[in-house]
């Protein structure tokens, strides 16, 4: 493919981009709604989110999440003092009402509109089909390209004057898949769905500076850094409050990034994005601080952080530099508050944790206005509607989608004479589910759109796993007591574990791995055997706890457990840590073992 460049700037611009769709051309899909007219002091935005995006493929999914709708109690503030990155799974392994965890299609939160996920806004998913989907536990949820549907189902359906997509972060890496591709396809996949606005997740830095495809020597605008490289082939911006590109933090990375007028990927050409690239009026506070955008004559405003510990380990010093998340976060939302903000949405790449001491700080302690805080890291659903202690109309949603874009969430919101600085009219959670979207877009205007910029990008970049997607690795099985509670990181864990015996089975040394990258620690006694895959998964996912039968691939393996720590290429497996504890077995049922 040829190299795709960037530039930087001082100041870029934009305009409002108004999509036009032609109702003769869907004779056999599902209308797409007409936006109503704004009238001078009627305007509304849609946006719309998912997070931390790995796996290509979709899978089935427990269907539970966390939610909480009231004000923290202070014992849960200082659990997450002392832990931001583990409060909730401590929490919920008290019984904490802050940690509450229910299915997502029976959750009812009043202050963003009631049900959590409902038929009625139900995006790719055929209505009919949608409770039938939702509760069978072997409905495969996610898959990128349809992922990429949603995100332009949402868009093409929205009622309002504008809609803005979002991803907040962590897409480049960890896969195996971006192992092979240092995160072109998922950046090519975001492009294709029409993303806008991202902040930068820790794994956003995993390379550092080594990326062949960028071919950095040729290159010297993207300053020895991969991630400099993803910026300038995506169509989309990067927003990074705490991150900077100078030691002196002067600079905020993404803030002076412009791209080519066409962007290509695979076999599509498209403009750059009018929405965040284009000429007028400036689209970043001059600052940096913050992203906004004048819709209707509102100014609709977006910050982005990134957790400063998480990413702090994988950053280029010498390249990238960090400060505070939280203290970041505040510092910007004050200033949109200053500069007229109508809306102020914050993007966030940390643990629950940490964003809930940051809406107490802001919100509660400083009293600045937030309107909702969208985030990222954590590989859960969470719904939190927090309620200030003494303001209870005071409301501030601080949601996340889980992982692999499995759900999208959509936020719709509303300003007129009564709320001139908004007010959100609902907050929904759209699930993704497999082969739902070419419905909606195959024998419409958008089917070229789809079957060229969505599904061969997709199948051209699936083609390199394809084998590794169809081995299920079921027949490696664990029995007996199970504790990580107070091990070290540097220890041996089931990552590790499943690492030695993929090492042992390989004729050269494949990977050495530091330690495991699990979040949360596990302690129990497994009285049947379970197969090592599903262990891992335990620790990764709190909302398993059996509910879901879950056959991992070959190539998620890859992704989870070898890519969820540094990986020492040819690395000498005497300085490893050996597994010691555990007893693993072969399934005598099976008898191809691979």
């Amino acid at each position: 493919t040829s190299q795709r460049r960037c530039f930087y700037s001082s100041f870029a611009h934009m305009n409002r981009v108004v999509y036009i769709v032609s109702g003769a051309a869907l004779i056999s899909a599902t209308p797409f709604l007409g936006k109503e007219p704004s009238t001078a002091n009627k305007v509304s935005i849609t946006l719309s989110t998912t997070n931390d995006v790995y796996s290509m493929y979709a899978r089935p999914m427990s269907g539970n999440g966390y939610f909480f709708e009231g004000t923290p109690s202070a014992d849960f503030y200082s659990m997450c003092e002392k832990d931001g990155d583990n409060c909730y799974g401590e929490a919920a392994a008290k019984g904490m009402p802050e940690a509450a965890v229910g299915k997502l299609y029976e959750m009812d939160m009043p202050a963003t509109g009631g049900k959590v996920m409902t038929n009625e806004d139900s995006g790719c998913v055929d209505p009919s089909l949608f409770d039938d989907m939702v509760r069978d536990p072997s409905t495969a949820w996610g898959n990128t390209a349809q992922m990429a549907g949603t995100y332009k189902y949402l868009g093409l359906t929205a009622d309002t004057d504008e809609y803005i997509s979002m991803l907040p972060g962590d897409f480049v890496a960890m896969s195996y898949l971006s192992s092979i591709t240092y995160g072109e396809h998922m950046v090519d996949m975001m492009n294709a769905g029409e993303v806008d606005l991202v902040p930068f997740g820790n794994h956003e830095f995993e390379f550092k500076n080594e990326c062949p495809p960028a071919d950095m020597a040729n290159h010297p605008e993207f300053n020895d850094v991969c991630v400099a490289w993803n910026m300038a082939t995506g169509n989309f911006l990067y927003l990074g409050s705490n991150v900077y590109e100078d030691k002196e933090k002067t600079v905020r990375s993404g803030s002076k990034l412009e791209v080519d007028d066409e962007i290509s990927f695979v076999n599509a050409t498209v403009p750059k994005n009018q929405k965040v690239f284009a000429e007028e009026p400036s689209f970043y506070a001059i600052s940096g601080n913050y992203w906004y955008k004048m819709v209707e004559g509102k100014k609709v405003c977006f910050a982005g952080t990134t957790q400063t510990s998480a990413a702090q380990s994988m950053i280029d010093s010498s390249r990238i530099w960090l400060s505070d998340m939280i203290d970041a976060g505040v510092d910007a939302t004050r200033e949109m508050n200053e500069d007229g903000c109508n809306l102020v949405i914050v993007l966030t790449h940390e643990s629950e944790g940490f964003d809930v001491l940051f809406w107490r700080k802001a919100v509660v302690e400083e009293g600045i206005k937030i309107d909702a805080i969208i985030g990222g890291h954590d590989h859960f659903p969470a719904f939190l509607n927090l309620q200030h202690p003494t303001k209870p109309d005071l409301i501030t949603p601080v949601w996340k989608m889980g992982m692999d874009g499995q759900m999208l969430g959509k936020f719709v919101f509303d300003f007129d004479d009564e709320n001139p600085n908004g007010k959100l009219r609902f907050a929904h959670a759209i699930p993704v589910f497999d082969g739902q979207c070419d419905q909606h877009f195959v024998g419409t205007d958008n089917e070229e759109w789809w079957n060229n910029n969505v599904m061969q990008t997709w199948n051209h970049w699936v083609e390199p796993i394809k084998p590794m997607a169809e081995t299920n690795v079921t027949n490696l099985l664990f029995k007996g007591f199970y504790d990580t509670a107070d091990i070290r990181s540097a220890e041996s864990r089931v990552g590790n574990m499943l690492a030695d015996l993929f090492l042992r089975n390989s004729s050269v040394p494949l990977a050495a791995l530091t330690g495991g990258s699990i979040r949360y620690s596990l302690s129990q006694v497994f009285s049947e055997r379970i197969p090592l895959t599903e262990l891992y998964l335990y620790e990764e996912n709190p909302f398993l706890g059996g509910l879901v039968s879950y056959d991992m691939s070959l190539m998620e393996l890859f992704g989870y457990v070898i890519y969820s720590a540094p990986i020492v290429m040819g690395g000498s497996n005497a300085a490893r840590p050996v597994t010691s504890g555990f007893e693993v077995e072969i399934d005598p049922a099976t008898t191809k073992h691979g």
